[in-house]
């Protein structure tokens, strides 16, 4: 038995084939809903770092589609410029607050970190400097600062300690 199919007729069946198996995938393979009524567990938060050092990457930054906070590093040369930029873009800001490491290079610091060797009153005049700075700032978050963030942590115990007693 010869067949003869024509170009026309190869197309339409093609496409028919197409859609028969499309529908076929819809109905085995539904999507699934990312609507539920149950409440979340937990939030993910995406902070984007290290900015305020040379200005490169904000403009790709603004132009995310998702909620992101900028975490701007204060003192830098384009620390306001980049804060600015991230305000105006409604994109929420953090102070990336310079603090001494444990290890690592000092030249990543930045300048006027806090170390562990300042008293109270340069810890506050920077930390007041700083929110001058990045004005916009809803929060601070530390760069670096293994060190300060230890001992920070045994001052919170020895205060908890003392107040339970």
């Amino acid at each position: 038995m010869l067949i003869i199919i024509n170009k026309r007729t190869l197309t339409i069946f093609f496409l028919a084939l197409i859609i028969i198996v499309f529908f076929i995938f819809k109905f085995i393979f539904p999507e699934k809903s990312i609507t539920t009524n149950t409440i979340p567990k937990g939030y993910v938060a995406i902070v984007i770092d290290d900015l305020g050092n040379n200005g490169e990457g904000m403009d790709e930054l603004i132009k995310l589609d998702i909620p992101i906070t900028a975490a701007v590093m204060p003192f830098l040369e384009y620390s306001e410029i980049d804060a600015k930029k991230a305000h105006d873009a409604g994109i929420e800001i953090i102070l990336h607050l310079p603090m001494e490491p444990e290890k690592g290079d000092p030249k990543w610091l930045g300048p006027r970190a806090i170390r562990s060797s300042f008293c109270n009153d340069e810890v506050k005049e920077i930390v007041q400097d700083a929110l001058e700075q990045i004005q916009w700032a809803k929060g601070i978050n530390n760069h670096m600062g293994s060190k300060i963030m230890k001992e920070l942590n045994i001052i919170y115990q020895r205060l908890w300690r003392n107040s339970v007693r």
